[in-house]
């Protein structure tokens, strides 16, 4: 029986050997991240040194060190941008999405709202995260009634124009008033000359008055995380242990917390380097209705008020367009780059069909890609020259699909400097 073995020995061998080459180069892979600065975009790098003296160091076919001044962003390859996080979360005002431990109660008073946060750790061990009220857009504690729109309607309800806070039942009803008293299970609201007993195990979400928030800011710049469980954390202060491969920081609303690398899907710095289009007014917008239906230019968000889904994952930052729609920006000669990824929205544009334009000073830029958006699934990334550029225009156009309104999302689009 020995002897009818001995023979598999060296194939066995090569087998653990391949296995262990292919494991090894998947962990390396999961590892890489495509890297912009001003001056470069390089793909397949490694990340060796984040330090506190401002040098970033990576790895790769060509290694690069350069000031941490200098990093635009750095984005896990072939791995999707996370979508939000599901409930419970906050939203705060600096668009920053806190995933909340189900399993830990979430404690308010006047001033903070205090709970553990999901996927994350505290520096302090058993620490939660206490957050200033007047930092949180939305506490959403369980998805609203008819959970397909309840993005729409979570977005409706942090636009709306109100003068006290809005506690949304999981029914879908509304209360519109304040708390007067907080219980373990019950809360005191007084709604206009009424007071109503709101059972705490009925809420959905809460969007307080928006006469009381501010939004966090930094004397200097500072650095978006973005986690593959949805969460999207503002560092302050930020540095990396190449042993542990973990990041730790403060962040804007001064908890100091740490994040291992593996968990890191996006990393982009919020410095004057880069300008997103969805942050500058454009100098003109041109409609033409298709459908007989007129739909806005949507800035991080969907006309209808969705997030900005692409076959790639969900951008923060962008524009969504339907088709009929010319967008225009002056550049004044200041930038020498614009790059993003565009593509049909996988919910809202996900059956249409439709071209797309970028001029510069009248004269059309080629993307590379298809000639029509056909597929939801289709993602062109691009990165254009438009150094000495005045104008800037982005246009869609309705492709050979006949009754159906693409809506296009332009992720992540913005000016390099």
């Amino acid at each position: 029986m020995m002897a009818g073995m001995s023979g598999w020995g060296r194939p066995l061998r090569t087998i653990v050997s391949l296995l262990c080459v292919f494991a090894w180069d998947s962990v390396v892979s999961a590892q890489q991240f495509q890297v912009a600065t001003p001056q470069w975009r390089s793909e397949g790098l490694r990340l060796v040194q984040f330090a506190d003296d401002g040098t970033i160091h990576f790895a790769g076919k060509e290694d690069k060190t350069f000031p941490a001044g200098d990093l635009i962003s750095m984005r896990r390859e072939n791995v999707r941008l996370p979508e939000h996080p599901r409930p419970p979360y906050l939203l705060l005002t600096s668009g920053e999405w806190i995933p909340l431990d189900p399993a830990q109660r979430l404690t308010w008073n006047d001033n903070r709202v205090q709970g553990a946060m999901r996927g994350l750790k505290a520096i302090k061990e058993n620490a939660s995260i206490s957050i200033p009220l007047v930092y949180v857009a939305l506490v959403c504690l369980a998805p609203p009634h008819g959970e397909e729109d309840g993005e729409i309607l979570l977005n409706r309800l942090l636009l709306s124009k109100r003068r006290a806070d809005i506690f949304l039942l999981k029914s879908g009803d509304q209360i519109e008033g304040k708390v007067l008293e907080r219980g373990d299970k019950t809360w005191q609201i007084q709604a206009g000359e009424r007071t109503v007993d709101l059972e705490l195990d009925k809420l959905a979400a809460l969007a307080p008055n928006p006469d009381r928030l501010i939004v966090p800011r930094a004397k200097k710049p500072y650095f978006r995380i973005s986690m593959a469980e949805g969460a999207r954390i503002d560092f302050a202060s930020l540095k990396f242990d190449s042993e542990g491969q973990v990041f730790q920081g403060k962040t804007l609303f001064g908890a100091e917390i740490r994040v291992p690398l593996s968990e890191v899907v996006l990393l982009r710095s919020k410095n004057a380097n880069a300008v997103y289009l969805s942050d500058l007014p454009p100098a003109r917008v041109e409609v033409s209705p298709v459908l007989s239906v007129t739909w806005p230019l949507g800035r991080n968000r969907t006309p209808l008020g969705r997030p900005l889904r692409l076959a790639d994952g969900v951008h923060d930052k962008g524009l969504s367009m339907p088709a009929g729609m010319r967008v225009e920006y002056d550049l004044k000669e200041a930038f020498h780059w614009f790059d993003g990824s565009v593509g049909l929205d996988m919910r809202d544009g996900a059956k249409g069909r439709a071209k797309v334009e970028v001029r510069l000073d009248g004269k059309k830029f080629a993307l590379g890609g298809p000639e029509e958006l056909a597929s939801e699934k289709a993602v062109v990334d691009f990165r254009l020259d438009v150094r000495g550029g005045r104008t800037l225009s982005l246009e869609v156009i309705s492709g050979s699909r006949v009754g159906v309104q693409p809506i296009v999302n332009w992720g992540s689009a913005r000016l390099v400097k």
